[in-house]
């Protein structure tokens, strides 16, 4: 297989505001027959497991012995029929900023790797060059097989993956990174984009238990909706296009996005793993120049979002046209899972 070179520039001045500053205001819904034509679920692990006991009535039966001894490890070991471990890996659980609740929620760390992704392997490689490395890759001999570990993956963005590219960016040894490190941050590089954690916004949907042989998570339900913001700095028009497509935007309107675990195969017969990302609002810095026709200080809600957003893929598309090839990850995944 044939090794892609990667096309590095120069680090970009993080203390610059210039030309774009802003935010954008973001729910992630997880898709649903009535709006997008299929159920999902959606399953982001915390590592957590629910623990479940009557408390009251330990405690009363902890308080009749101490009534004439102390209460010791044997007595305690009677109690363990009272206490049931239930090994549901839990969904991402935090406190509510504004009154203190623990909700589910998704951290930013997970929805910045999915758009991360998304952007790389979007940029595919053209007559051995790509403008993009690969944070994750893995070295192939030969084309994995249906059941390796994989493969599903590959197929879907086989145009992306097939050849290897050149090692990933690391600024503590190079002083040239990739478009995509350049905005996104690498080894030693700092990140112009910032994803805090999106919080459940519709709480009287709950969340659902499922099992499937020996793993058993928790997962949110179809119109579950989490909201959150995306913070920029010193971005251009073009390289927000980027960002753009990382979270399933097009001209007429957002796509389908996988996220999560099994997000390529069903789980306790549920479909996994589809979210569409809304754009709600964007905001721009008053401090900054602006760009393209987008002005500082400006704001973008309802139809204006969708012409900030059509703006920003159209620079990206005459900057990096040559490079992007937009895959419908959905219904690919869905073609594979049949063959």
């Amino acid at each position: 297989m044939q090794q892609v070179r990667v096309e590095r520039s120069q680090i970009k001045d993080r203390s610059n505001l210039n030309p774009l500053t802003g935010y954008i205001a973001v729910e992630i819904e997880v898709c649903s027959r009535e709006k997008h034509g299929i159920d999902s679920y959606l399953h982001i692990g915390s590592g957590d497991i629910e623990i479940e006991y009557d408390r009251k009535r330990i405690i009363n039966e902890i308080n009749k012995i101490r009534a004439y001894r102390w209460v010791n490890e044997a007595d305690l070991r009677k109690f363990t029929n009272l206490i049931t471990i239930e090994e549901y890996v839990d969904f991402q659980r935090l406190q509510e900023p504004v009154n203190a609740r623990r909700i589910i929620s998704i951290p930013g760390s997970s929805i910045k790797g999915n758009i991360r992704s998304r952007i790389e392997l979007t940029l595919r490689p053209k007559e051995g060059r790509s403008i993009s490395c690969l944070t994750y890759q893995t070295f192939l001999q030969r084309e994995p097989i249906k059941g390796m570990r994989g493969w599903r993956h590959y197929r879907i963005w086989r145009h992306a993956v097939e050849n290897p590219r050149e090692p990933r960016c690391n600024a503590t040894k190079w002083r040239n990174v990739c478009v995509v490190c350049n905005i996104l941050g690498a080894p030693g590089l700092a990140s112009l984009i910032n994803i805090g954690t999106f919080y459940l916004k519709n709480p009287d949907i709950p969340v659902e238990k499922l099992e499937q042989r020996n793993e058993r998570i928790i997962a949110a339900k179809p119109r579950t909706v989490f909201s959150g913001s995306i913070t920029f700095r010193g971005l251009t028009t073009d390289e927000l296009g980027l960002l753009m497509i990382g979270m399933g935007q097009k001209a007429d309107g957002p796509s389908i996005v996988l996220i999560g675990k099994h997000k390529y195969i069903t789980f306790a017969g549920r479909l996994m793993g589809r979210v569409v990302y809304n754009i709600k609002r964007v905001g721009i810095d008053s401090e900054c120049s602006g760009e393209d026709g987008i002005k500082p200080g400006a704001v973008y809600e309802e139809g204006g979002v969708r012409d900030f957003i059509i703006e920003c893929l159209n620079a990206a598309d005459r900057k990096y046209g040559d490079y992007i090839e937009i895959i419908d990850e959905h219904s690919k995944a869905i073609e594979v899972n049949k063959t």
